[in-house]
């Protein structure tokens, strides 16, 4: 199941299960509430910022891992902060996804001594040009990030929340949505930062 041998695994030496969803892409699951579970125990073991950079060590051939991670800082995600070299930090059209940007950017600033992880940039997502607080938003992001913010702005689209139930990709399920669009022109950007 999606439940089990994924990061948790990986993380306590275990055997893990990679999904391939495509020909290049392969997908590890969280582990499920067991990741909750090594998370609480990362706090006691005498490194615990190295974990996940030693668990990673075990994958071989890999261009790109991408986390997707909570919008919280624990141990967990100071751990991919100390394994990752870049991260995007993704701030949707409102107040507390704004705060909560400038609080991981800050983190991710701070924890720059047990790692070399930079910020590539901060990503507006679930952007609406009809609506006045996204474009309060969007202009108090603008302000605060300046060159950090991604040129790529994803718009509000249907089609995005309806792609994963569909077991598509976005590129799969409507290829000439706005939501196509907007990640193609930010696959380009991230692409020529990298």
């Amino acid at each position: 199941g999606w439940d089990t041998g994924g990061l948790a695994e990986l993380i306590l030496g275990e055997k893990i299960k990679l999904v391939r969803l495509r020909s290049n892409l392969v997908v590890m699951t969280s582990g499920g509430s067991r990741l909750w579970e090594v998370t609480g125990r990362l706090g006691e073991l005498p490194e615990p910022y190295s974990m996940l950079s030693k668990a990673f060590a075990r994958l071989k051939d890999c261009d790109y891992i991408i986390f997707d991670c909570a919008p919280s800082l624990d141990l967990l995600t100071y751990n991919v902060l100390a394994y990752t070299s870049c991260v995007l930090i993704p701030v949707s059209m409102d107040y507390l996804s704004a705060l909560s940007a400038v609080e991981t950017t800050n983190a991710v600033h701070g924890f720059k001594q047990k790692g070399n992880c930079r910020v590539l940039g901060v990503l507006p997502t679930f952007y609406d040009k009809r609506t006045r607080m996204s474009r309060i938003i969007l202009r108090m992001v603008k302000e605060h990030f300046d060159k950090l913010v991604t040129e790529t702005i994803i718009r509000k689209n249907t089609q995005l929340s309806e792609a994963p139930s569909a077991g598509s990709t976005i590129f799969e399920h409507a290829p000439y949505s706005y939501g196509a669009a907007d990640y193609k022109n930010l696959v380009d950007e991230v692409s020529a930062k990298l």
